[in-house]
C-alpha cells in the first residue's frame, strides 16, 4: 500500500482522534531531512526503542537535533512515545530512523501479505523514503510500561486507520533490518495483533462497494535502483545480483557458473555485459565494453521490466 504523507495538522488530529495526549515540540512542523532524499510515497510505520532511560526532555532533545558523534542529524524520527503515553511531535516529513534495511520486507508491507514475524535480507533499500518512524522512550532492555505500550499500539492504529491499512504496514526496526533489535522485548507479531483489534473495532459499517481492485504488485528493487559506483568488473556488491539478473532477463544471460545469481562482478558477467553491448553499442564506451554504466543499467532495467510485463 502506497499513499502521500499527512500534513502537520492532519498528524495531531489523528492522535488526539484516538484519545493520546499530544505535545508539539517548537518548530517540529518544519523539521525534516528535505533534500537529502525523497520522502513518499509512504509504505508504513517502523517501531523503535531510544535505546535509553533518559528523561523525556533529554531524549526528545536528541531525538530533535540529531547525534553529532555519530554524523546523524535530526529528525531522529516523526514521532516520540513518553513513558505515561504521550505523543511528542519531533519532525514533519522525512527523518533520520529507518536507515538501509530490506527491500524484500519492504515488498511484503507493500502487499501487507506475511505472517508472524519478518526476516529482514539484505540493507539495500532507503527506509527513510518509505516509512514514518515512532521512537518509543526506553532502553530496550525491559519491556516499555503498560502506558507507553498501549499509546504504542493506538498511534500505530491511528496511522493505519488514516491511510486505510491493516496492522501488516506496521513493522519494528528489527524487521527491517538485522543490524537493530527494537524495540525490544516487543513481539512484533502480538503488536500487530493488538493494532488490527482496534481497526477491526473502530472499523466502519462499510457501505456497498465497487469490486475491488487488485493489489498492485510488490516493486521489484532491481528495476527501480540507480547504480552502485561499487558494480565494477572485479567488485563484490549485492547489486551485482540484480544485473545478473537484468541481463538474464533480457536475454544476454544466463551467467554461467552463477547459482543462480553472486555478489561478484566476474569474468562471465563480464562477457554478458560485453554481449548486451555489443548490441547495444550506444551504451558501450569502446569496444568489448565489460563495464556497465549508468545509462546502460538505466536501459537493462526498462528492458527487462518490458520482458517480465510481457
Amino acid at each position: 500500500m502506497m499513499s502521500e504523507p499527512m500534513d502537520a495538522d492532519t498528524q495531531v488530529r489523528i492522535f488526539k482522534d484516538a484519545g493520546l495526549k499530544v505535545v508539539e515540540r517548537k518548530g517540529w512542523r518544519t523539521h525534516n531531512r528535505a533534500g537529502h532524499g525523497a520522502y513518499g510515497p509512504l509504505n508504513g510505520v517502523i517501531m523503535h526503542h531510544t535505546g535509553s532511560d533518559s528523561s523525556a526532555a533529554s531524549m526528545e532533545a536528541y531525538l530533535y537535533d540529531g547525534d553529532s558523534e555519530r554524523n546523524l542529524p535530526g529528525p531522529l524520527c516523526q514521532w516520540s512515545i513518553r513513558t505515561d503515553g504521550t505523543i511528542v511531535m519531533i519532525g514533519n516529513g522525512r527523518a533520520n530512523h529507518a536507515g538501509e534495511g530490506s527491500g524484500t520486507v519492504l515488498a511484503h508491507v507493500i502487499a501487507e501479505d506475511y505472517s508472524g514475524d519478518l526476516r529482514p535480507g539484505p540493507d539495500d533499500t532507503d527506509g527513510n523514503a518509505h516509512f514514518m518512524g515512532f521512537e518509543t522512550q526506553y532502553s530496550g532492555g525491559h519491556v516499555p510500561v503498560k502506558a507507553q505500550y498501549d499509546a504504542m499500539v493506538k498511534a500505530a492504529a491511528a496511522v493505519c486507520k488514516h491511510y486505510g491499512w491493516s496492522a501488516k504496514s506496521v513493522i519494528g526496526h528489527k524487521e527491517w533490518t538485522s543490524r537493530k533489535n527494537d524495540p525490544g522485548h516487543v513481539d512484533m507479531s502480538d503488536f500487530r495483533k493488538d493494532v488490527q483489534a482496534i481497526l477491526d473495532y473502530t472499523k466502519p459499517v462499510p457501505a456497498p462497494a465497487p469490486a475491488p481492485k487488485p493489489k498492485p504488485k510488490p516493486v521489484d528493487p532491481a528495476f527501480t535502483k540507480a547504480l552502485s559506483s561499487k558494480v565494477a568488473p572485479g567488485g563484490h556488491d549485492p547489486q551485482v545480483a540484480d544485473l545478473q539478473r537484468l541481463l538474464t532477463l533480457v536475454g544476454y544471460g544466463p551467467i554461467p557458473g552463477t547459482p543462480p545469481y553472486t555478489q561478484f562482478y566476474g569474468a562471465n558477467t563480464e562477457e554478458a555485459v560485453a554481449r548486451f553491448h555489443a548490441a547495444n553499442p550506444q551504451y558501450a564506451s569502446r569496444s568489448h565494453d565489460v563495464a556497465i554504466g549508468p545509462r546502460g543499467y538505466a536501459a537493462l532495467q526498462k528492458l527487462a521490466l518490458a520482458a517480465k510485463r510481457g
